[in-house]
């Protein structure tokens, strides 16, 4: 059994703006790579974005070692020229904040290491940044305080923001940092062959609506990607980072695209 996720939209920030007609967009980039192309730089340029979220790399948790360790570091940048504000965002496993020991040696690393970075590739210190952490009540403590310890050093803070995190804010708390970005992708069950796992709005309504606030701004992340979703006779699941519609249509023995919805 087989579904085709077929809702393509920007990878975007929509920004909180007092203009109606005024949100600027932004893109994240997400590989090792950071090589602008004409038709990229095109690109930016038609749509006015000025601003990439480049992830810089991500902290994981080596269980052998018991220690946290950075991976998928950028490798190599190449902007053609183009005048982009770079936002760096660092990703880090749960993980790496439960398993934690110092959290002040943490984030003197993470500090360290975007400096480095920055001062290589664009030979400048950026004072913005952006974590990805999709912290739990459990390691909310030690998070927040690696946060407080980063502000200190960057001068514009954001988090990204997860559905459940705004829904039950009052247990998994509030981060303190400038911004939030909710990240608006992956959002449905990717075993339900009716539902489109990416982005569904009937499963979003459930957790924001009008009835529900956060007291941070925030901008809005969506996603611009495609995936078939493959399940077996047995109910396991597996996800294939491409779109595959046309060979799969083809082929009466699998379901037919799921639609967004």
């Amino acid at each position: 059994m087989r579904k085709t996720i077929l809702y393509l939209l920007l990878l975007l920030f929509s920004c909180q703006s007092s203009q109606k007609d005024d949100y600027p967009l932004s893109f994240y980039h997400w590989q090792k790579d950071f090589i602008l192309s004409e038709k990229n730089k095109a690109t930016l340029s038609k749509l006015d974005v000025s601003k990439i979220y480049l992830r810089y790399f991500d902290i994981s948790y080596d269980t052998k070692l018991r220690e946290a360790k950075p991976i998928y570091l950028l490798d190599s940048v190449n902007l053609l020229g183009a005048k982009i504000d770079i936002t760096p965002v660092i990703f880090i496993e749960n993980k790496v904040i439960r398993e934690s020991k110092d959290i002040e040696v943490l984030g003197a690393n993470i500090i360290r290491m975007v400096d480095q970075i920055s001062k290589y590739h664009f030979d400048m210190v950026n004072k913005n940044l952006q974590i990805d952490c999709d912290w739990t009540t459990t390691t909310k403590s030690k998070y927040f305080a690696l946060l407080n310890i980063l502000h200190e050093h960057f001068e514009y803070l954001e988090a990204t923001i997860r559905l459940h995190q705004i829904k039950y804010k009052d247990k998994t708390g509030v981060p303190p940092v400038d911004r939030g970005a909710l990240m608006l992708y992956n959002v449905g069950e990717l075993a339900n062959m009716n539902q489109n796992s990416i982005l569904t709005s009937q499963v979003v309504k459930s957790y924001i609506n009008k009835e529900v606030s956060y007291p941070l701004p925030l901008c809005l992340a969506l996603p611009m990607f495609s995936q078939t979703i493959i399940k077996n006779k047995e109910g396991r699941v597996k996800i294939v980072n491409s779109d595959h519609s046309d060979e799969f249509n083809a082929n009466p023995s699998y379901y037919q695209a799921v639609s967004p919805t």
